[in-house]
């Protein structure tokens, strides 16, 4: 005999509810269907469907009201005394005025303080080889935050999170990740859609006539080229692309270009606002870099990526999901120039 067969029958129809609710549509707060319709479907009597909602109640999954029924309990509000702690391991001054980071520090910040938890930022050096990034990182005040326990959550913006995952699984901390690459086998990871971001400039460089498009990029991520040709593949086959890592060779050789690496292109875009042909169609990809105004340009929203983050890590905080889906946020528009001289 099993352990699962050797408990009380009751207790096995609390777990058969519990997955039964589980796949249901209800949500907190709603009303579960009459005791006899659950005990019919469940095809137990009425008393031992009684005990096991009783043993739900215990657990606060459910709340009875007398002569009224059964509902779906409300997740409690979490008495968060410990801060969530916002990792940041990218080097940009004046962080404030910083279109994409500034945004997404501020937003967080309020969604923190608008249910009265705390909020502390720090940012840290690369974490590359080291194998505790988190005890043991550039940063002393947040290591003996760690180490004393006082984080309540952490929201990460780490390019590599695999090397935050031992000490993260350690800690037992409820997190969610920023990270630029899909990891879809990995939970609590927000990521921006890079293919909708290639299939979005690519669609916009057609749109203007562009029959060669140049991918200019150190080391373009996949779904960026596979978003560039998917709008290629639309466009039938007048339209090709071209790979280039210098941005004057990607010049000569197309009649469109895609930026997509952040400062790298910022250093380039710059280099074409000073060349005779800044006629030439430029999408500038980016995080939120102070491009210049005359370039068209994908700026992937700040606010939208910190609700992404905070969704998930309130999941987790409130119960409601403790191992949350990794989430793909699309980009933004394509902002057009601030003035038609393209």
């Amino acid at each position: 005999m099993d352990a699962i067969t050797s408990l009380p029958k009751y207790e096995r129809v609390a777990a058969r509810v519990r997955e039964h609710l589980a796949r249901s549509n209800l949500m907190p707060g709603d009303q579960l269907p009459s005791q006899r319709t659950l005990a019919d479907e469940l095809g137990v009597s009425l008393s031992t469907l009684n005990k096991a909602l009783s043993v739900l109640t215990s657990e606060g999954r459910l709340r009875k009201e007398h002569g009224r029924g059964t509902y779906l309990a409300k997740a409690p509000e979490p008495n968060l005394s410990r801060p969530i702690a916002l990792i940041m391991e990218v080097a940009v001054d004046h962080l404030q005025e910083h279109v994409f980071y500034g945004t997404l520090l501020s937003e967080l910040s309020r969604l923190a303080n608008a249910r009265g938890w705390g909020f502390q930022f720090f940012q840290v050096t690369p974490a590359k080889n080291n194998p505790h990034p988190l005890t043991a990182n550039s940063n002393p005040a947040l290591a003996r935050l760690i180490d004393e326990e006082a984080v309540g959550g952490l929201i990460l913006l780490a390019w590599n999170p695999y090397l935050y995952l031992r000490d993260l699984s350690q800690l037992a901390i409820p997190y969610a990740c920023l990270t630029s690459n899909w990891l879809e086998d990995v939970n609590c990871m927000v990521t921006i859609d890079a293919f909708a971001l290639g299939k979005a400039a690519g669609n916009y460089l057609i749109g203007r006539g562009c029959k060669s498009i140049a991918l200019a990029d150190r080391m373009p991520q996949l779904s960026i080229i596979e978003g560039l040709r998917a709008a290629c593949l639309e466009a039938g086959d007048t339209v090709s692309i071209r790979f280039f890592t210098s941005f004057e060779e990607a010049l000569a050789g197309a009649d469109g270009v895609f930026l997509t690496d952040d400062y790298y292109a910022l250093q380039q875009a710059r280099i074409l606002m000073e060349l005779p042909s800044v006629e030439r169609i430029v999408v500038c990809a980016n995080v939120g870099m102070h491009f210049p105004r005359e370039l068209p340009r994908i700026n992937t929203n700040g606010a939208n990526v910190a609700e992404a983050l905070w969704k998930s890590l309130v999941a987790q905080l409130d119960g409601t999901d403790p191992e949350p889906a990794s989430v793909l946020v699309p980009p933004g528009p394509v902002v057009l120039p601030s003035c038609d001289n393209l």
